[in-house]
């Protein structure tokens, strides 16, 4: 993985001010760790999806997500006032959803995702 194929990516992508606004440092790091983070998967889904969810990880990472950061502390539901949410993603929620979605999608190899 590197920045040109992210940039690649990315160019057609909406909602991706965390990607373009980071340092090249910071962009291979996320690069490095969504791919460690992922690496599990690489078998299980052919290479295009594989890099797409590594890319929507990456994004994921440099943006931070307040939700999945409460459901790994554990928490299941948030209420404020007459507002509430239950977490119950049926996946990792070190995950990022859109990633997850590349790695559950159409194209799982053999064998499967749980």
């Amino acid at each position: 993985m590197d920045i040109a194929s992210a940039n690649l990516y990315f160019t057609e992508r909406l909602n991706t001010t965390a990607w373009d606004n980071a340092s090249d440092a910071n962009k291979l790091k996320a690069l490095s760790q969504a791919e460690r983070e992922l690496e599990f998967y690489k078998d299980r889904v052919d290479m295009t999806r594989f890099y797409y969810a590594v890319y929507e990880q990456v994004l994921w990472l440099l943006t931070g997500d307040t939700r999945s950061e409460l459901q790994q502390a554990g928490v299941t539901a948030v209420s404020i006032g007459s507002t509430s949410e239950q977490y119950n993603p049926g996946h990792d929620v070190l995950i990022a959803p859109r990633a997850w979605f590349y790695l559950r999608g159409p194209f799982v190899k053999t064998g499967g995702l749980r």
